[in-house]
């Protein structure tokens, strides 16, 4: 496991756009925090708002509600 949180750490996103669904909490979270890590810019999407803005601004993205289950 150690080797992918290494190659993670080594992936230069910078310049990129990341667009997470689920982004709010559970591994929705981990993927954007991850992006970001690694330089995207992270648009975060979600249908729970307060939590979904709180971690946009935590990683300098934007936030977008976004509820996939409706066409």
């Amino acid at each position: 496991m150690g080797d992918v949180h290494n190659a993670a750490a080594r992936l230069d996103l910078s310049g990129q756009l990341a667009l997470v669904t689920g982004a709010a909490s559970g591994i929705g979270a981990v993927t954007a925090r991850r992006f970001a890590a690694c330089g995207a810019t992270v648009h975060v999407t979600d249908i729970n708002d307060e939590a979904g803005v709180a971690l946009a601004r935590e990683l300098g993205g934007t936030y977008h509600h976004l509820d996939v289950s409706d066409p």
